[in-house]
């Protein structure tokens, strides 16, 4: 029977059936995710920062790895470039050979000779600094600048201290055998930039320390007896 009372035909019902079966089946029920969602709040949120973690290191090592950048290298200048740091601004000039000199203050042995470097050098910090602590800023493959003497350009007078601002030119002189360096010679300089440490505790003041290349030049010898010095 239909709705209306009237009889219902095979083929009114073969047309319900056919309606039917054409509308879409109804939405199952949501239960069996509903267990996923109640387990995923359980879940520390730190678990999924360390899962992530885990899988950028997994990914990482597929490229190569987790590669360490080196520090960059000393720069390559020439004679006569300053070179700038925190604690000095040095410019290396020249070197060259000379006999003794009474007048310049130069007395030698028998089959020496004084191999002279040339740097002009100022103290960019507020305090004053040792001359002598330049032998950490400037090192020279060979040769040992603490063997050397160091005395002014102006006036010939042995430099002790760098005052703040005030650049020197100062000559750095080694004496060397006769016949070990020639006019054409060369050597290689580098330069070191320090780093400021303050004392704390046991130690106290301020220091210069840890000397590291920054720049690195080749100086070639000249000698006195046969070219005058830049």
């Amino acid at each position: 029977m239909t709705d209306g009372g009237a009889p219902q035909t095979r083929a009114d019902a073969r047309r319900v059936r056919e309606v039917q079966a054409a509308q879409p089946p109804a939405p199952e029920p949501q239960r069996r995710f509903r267990w996923v969602r109640t387990a995923a709040g359980r879940v520390p949120t730190s678990w999924f920062a360390g899962i992530a973690t885990a899988l950028l290191l997994v990914v990482t090592a597929a490229f190569g790895g987790l590669a360490t950048v080196d520090p960059p290298g000393p720069s390559t200048i020439a004679a006569g470039d300053v070179h700038v740091s925190d604690q000095y601004a040095l410019t290396v000039e020249s070197a060259y050979l000379q006999d003794a000199d009474p007048d310049a203050g130069i007395y030698l042995d028998e089959g020496e000779r004084m191999l002279i470097v040339r740097v002009l050098a100022e103290n960019l910090w507020d305090k004053p600094q040792p001359t002598a602590g330049l032998t950490d800023n400037i090192t020279i493959d060979g040769l040992s600048l603490a063997d050397a003497r160091a005395m002014r350009v102006d006036d010939a007078t042995a430099s002790e201290t760098l005052q703040p601002g005030m650049p020197v030119e100062l000559d750095f002189r080694l004496r060397v055998e006769d016949g070990e360096y020639h006019d054409g010679d060369t050597l290689r300089v580098t330069l070191n930039d320090l780093a400021l440490y303050t004392g704390t505790f046991v130690m106290s003041g301020t220091s210069w320390t840890d000397p590291r290349p920054a720049a690195e030049l080749t100086l070639q010898i000249r000698d006195a007896a046969q070219t005058e010095p830049s």
